[in-house]
């Protein structure tokens, strides 16, 4: 039997920009398993990432290979720490000078909304759209940062996101779009590519296995007494 496609309206503007502003949900606390994948010049590793947000206060993440930990970061407004148990190691430090060192002027809730899922959303005076075939291009500018936003003309789903300011980049593609508790329809696919013209090109891949909305969830952080302080 044939299937006939009914093909997606023509979008207004302010359906574009509804569909952005619908795209992030206002989230007290956040849990995800998930599959994680990097690759950059430095090195390729494949493992599973448990990371817990609270809003505004605090980021959590616990990094395993073939169920052993390897890492676990807590990281606050203020201060982050690393714990990485292969070397019996950990690294204190202060939260705004390392992501001042990684460019693109993010700050800490930058951080929790990237990894949740939300997005920056453009100045709606400030904006040009481009019909593609199944998708819209929007663009805009913040700052010193260009910004760009494709959206599936059916769904008005995200499907890729793009942060630059010429010296480097943060793309962000979106996939697997899934309802969540009844709150909120986020993405179980998300991929990372962040180039840099000094370091290239970095990608970390998440596959989301489980997720968990507005519930608080337990953030154990305790370095052991004989680990080594690196810088």
């Amino acid at each position: 039997m044939v299937q006939l496609t009914v093909p997606a309206p023509d979008r207004t503007e302010a359906e574009l920009l509804e569909a952005l502003h619908n795209h992030n949900y206002n989230f007290s606390w956040f849990a995800t398993e998930a599959s994680m994948k990097v690759r950059s010049p430095r090195e390729n590793v494949s493992a599973s990432a448990y990371i817990r947000i609270r809003k505004d206060s605090i980021i959590w993440a616990v990094v395993k290979k073939l169920g052993v930990e390897g890492v676990r970061l807590l990281a606050t407004p203020s201060s982050y720490a690393t714990i990485n148990r292969v070397d019996g190691t950990y690294s204190r430090g202060d939260t705004e000078t390392i992501l001042g060192n990684m460019g693109l002027g993010l700050e800490f809730y930058d951080v929790q909304e990237a990894i949740f899922g939300n997005i920056i959303l453009p100045d709606s005076l400030n904006i040009s759209i481009e019909k593609y075939p199944n998708s819209y291009m929007i663009k805009s500018t913040s700052g010193n940062f260009n910004l760009e936003y494709l959206i599936d003309d059916y769904a008005l789903n995200i499907i890729n996101v793009k942060i630059e300011d010429g010296q480097r980049s943060i793309q962000i593609t979106y996939d697997d779009y899934r309802l969540v508790q009844d709150l909120a329809t986020l993405p179980y696919k998300r991929s990372y590519v962040i180039n840099d013209v000094v370091e290239g090109e970095s990608t970390i891949d998440l596959t989301i296995k489980k997720l968990l909305l507005d519930t608080p969830k337990s953030t154990k952080f305790s370095i052991p007494p004989h680990y080594e302080k690196i810088d």
